[in-house]
């Protein structure tokens, strides 16, 4: 993309927020909603003419322990 010029950077998490003609104006803004509900981060760096990087992150999820009590001759 283009980037983000900074006065639309401040605003690209409100919901409805767009700077394009047919766009609702509500992906940033879901995306966030979702991941901070699963207890992530977003984060956004942006260069107007150079483009735009979201980040997105997540818990991990623990694998659980192998149980060793079950097996063949258990």
């Amino acid at each position: 993309g283009r980037g983000i010029a900074a006065g639309d950077l401040v605003r690209i998490w409100d919901y409805g927020y767009t700077t394009r003609d047919g766009s609702s104006g509500l992906g940033l803004s879901f995306v966030r909603q979702v991941v901070t509900a699963n207890g992530g981060t977003v984060g956004v760096e942006s260069r107007p003419d150079c483009g735009t990087t979201v980040t997105v992150t997540l818990p991990g999820c623990p694998h659980p322990a192998p149980d060793h009590t079950k097996g063949e001759n258990a």
